[in-house]
């Protein structure tokens, strides 16, 4: 004899089995069309992300090409600059331009290597914009013989501008043909989003049906009830117990206290923070504010005093006393709440931090001790940040230099404290040797201070590498060695 509630029984008189057979085969078929919709969206997702790739990539081709043009045009101004002034500070700048031509277009040929159109275009510009550094080379090296009419001669002959105007030419061409795949892989975007959120739809319609059938097995719950509460009751206990100890290890207490009784209870943590006994819990009778420090004690009373008028949370650090006489700092955090039964009460933490206050005060002492040690010796520190582009100077480095203290340096600016141009170039080789090489400097320098003193100084860098090998930093010291 068949068991009428078998789900899978034959019976035709057994109404309870027809129902949990119906009720099986319809989950069955949501569940696989919800599994369908699921995959949908992950599909769509991908696409949606691919799209998203693509059409940043093409945004990185026409930045690169934006940068491209921009360090092109200042080697192109600052070789103008030379031949028209003869001033050397352009020559300066003509390797760092150079240097960023070269990283720009091996970064733009890296971004495009993907398009097979494009690498021959990078050849041709890569190209053009030799032959304009050439030209560019031809009219500084004339200007350096002596010969400023030929090289001005030479740039008026516009063999240098059709250079220019082909690499406009050539950068054009590559922000056009990237502008195309941009709008391409937008429309492409679109579409797979368009999609996603029409299967996100499906499915949350089905995610419904399917909440709906399940709905109809609530009555299940039920037998899982007092299990359930069993189960709460033991999560509970773990909880109670982690609270504690949690206290234990963080140095935290807790307390509360009813505003009209005044009656206060503490947490055992509290009790071992405040040195006493637990064994006098029901016996001793808390009173915090007892506790807290003569110097602190008026402060810490007006604050709670606020913070129950205004039924507000309040924080602040105070030393206590202890009952020992021990003195220790600690952290109070607290909110006013109702107490069902017993009016408004005040209650909150206190976390015990005298470690923390006396390794912060023999921080603050040892970095006092240093700037004082510096600052007699004559010793500032300095720093340049290769990503963001800006230097800064300790408050020593910026009185060895007879700087304002609220100057703030710039690399070029920088350069023209030193006495003499063999003396900056000495420099600016040390300082690119430590940014494209990683290799740190020692150099004694003559500088002229802000003031026009003439002094030596001691420049010590030493260059910070990332994961990839490259220098993104460079510390140093200025020592006075005479003036």
């Amino acid at each position: 004899m068949k068991n009428d509630y078998d789900i899978f029984s034959n019976n035709p008189n057994s109404e309870l089995a027809a129902r949990f057979r119906s009720l099986f085969f319809k989950t069955a078929a949501l569940f696989v069309v919800f599994t369908g919709f699921l995959y949908l969206i992950y599909n769509n997702r991908i696409n949606e992300n691919a799209a998203y790739a693509q059409l940043q990539h093409a945004n990185e081709i026409i930045l690169g090409s934006e940068e491209t043009i921009s360090f092109v045009k200042d080697y192109e101004t600052a070789s103008r600059g030379y031949v028209i002034s003869g001033n050397n500070i352009f020559i300066d700048s003509l390797g760092l331009s150079r240097n960023r031509i070269a990283r720009a277009v091996n970064y733009l040929r890296f971004v495009v290597s993907s398009v097979h159109f494009q690498p021959g275009q990078i050849d041709s510009l890569q190209h053009y914009i030799s032959k304009r550094m050439e030209f560019s080379d031809t009219t500084i090296s004339l200007r350096k013989n002596g010969n400023a009419r030929a090289a001005s001669n030479l740039v008026a002959s516009g063999l240098g501008k059709r250079y220019m105007d082909t690499v406009r030419s050539v950068i054009s061409n590559i922000k056009t043909s990237a502008v195309l795949l941009r709008n391409a892989r937008l429309e492409q975007q679109k579409k797979a989003s368009y999609l996603f959120i029409a299967s996100v739809v499906g499915s949350l319609l089905a995610f419904f049906l399917f909440l709906i059938i399940l709905f109809r097995q609530s009555w299940n719950n039920l037998k899982h009830y007092y299990e359930h509460q069993r189960q709460t009751n033991k999560a509970l206990s773990q909880l109670a117990a982690g609270l504690l100890k949690a206290q234990q290890i963080g140095s935290i207490g807790s307390w509360e206290r009813i505003i009209d009784t005044g009656v206060e209870q503490w947490s055992a943590e509290l009790y071992r923070i405040l040195g006493i006994e637990t064994s006098t819990i029901g016996v001793y009778q808390p009173d915090f504010e007892k506790m807290i420090h003569p110097d602190d004690n008026i402060a810490v009373s007006q604050i709670l005093k606020n913070a129950i008028a205004d039924k507000k949370s309040f924080y602040c650090q105070c030393k206590i006393l202890l009952l020992s006489g021990e003195k220790k700092h600690i952290k109070l955090n607290g909110e006013i709440y109702p107490v069902e039964g017993y009016g408004l009460a005040v209650g909150g933490t206190i976390q015990d931090v005298t470690q923390e206050y006396i390794a912060q005060s023999e921080k603050e002492e040892l970095a006092q001790l240093l700037a004082r040690t510096n600052a007699i010796a004559n010793i500032g520190w300095w720093l340049a940040d290769i990503n963001f582009h800006f230097i800064k100077w300790s408050d020593v480095t910026k009185k060895l230099l007879e700087m304002p203290g609220e100057y703030e340096p710039e690399f070029d600016s920088f350069l023209n404290y030193i006495a003499d141009f063999e003396n900056r170039k000495v420099f600016f080789e040390a300082y690119q040797n430590a940014l494209n090489n990683n290799q740190p400097f020692d150099l004694i320098v003559p500088f002229t201070t802000a003031k026009k003193t003439l002094i030596s100084v001691r420049i010590i860098g030493e260059p910070t590498v990332n994961e990839n090998g490259q220098s993104t930093k460079i510390f140093g010291f200025f020592q006075l060695l005479t003036s």
